[in-house]
């Protein structure tokens, strides 16, 4: 299936990287996977490291996240995708930033209390 959109991943490094299959798998497994998927890697400076990403895309679309994001719906970029060519005034569309359990003290905290970071999807996650 061809997609129009690309996946930009800033990641500071690739050896011993804990996360970064589980983000790859997790792309893969999407029932409208990516086009492309671009790892910048050793940029520490993750504003400039994106945007050079983003340089290097030629899709229509482009998804940024982070190298440590769990994603747990297959069907999230085709539901981004589907909402922006749906509606012509979305600019710009994201999804839901839930805390995982397995959080420790300090990232809850952290994710509930800078903003951009938790983006509550229920009544349970307030």
């Amino acid at each position: 299936m061809k997609t129009d959109y690309s996946i930009v991943i800033p990641v500071l490094k690739l050896e011993g990287n804990p996360y970064l299959d589980n983000i790859l798998s997790s792309l893969a497994e999407q029932s409208a996977p990516p086009e492309s998927v671009f790892l910048i890697v050793g940029d520490r400076r993750q504003g400039r490291a994106i945007n050079y990403g983003v340089s290097k895309v030629s899709t229509t679309y482009i998804a940024t996240v982070d190298d440590d994001t769990m994603i747990d719906d297959t069907e999230l970029f085709k539901k981004l995708i589907d909402a922006i060519t749906a509606d012509s005034t979305i600019g710009i569309a994201g999804a839901a930033c839930v805390i995982p359990e397995h959080a420790s003290d300090f990232q809850k905290r952290s994710m509930k209390e800078i903003p951009r970071r938790f983006f509550s999807c229920s009544k349970r996650d307030r």
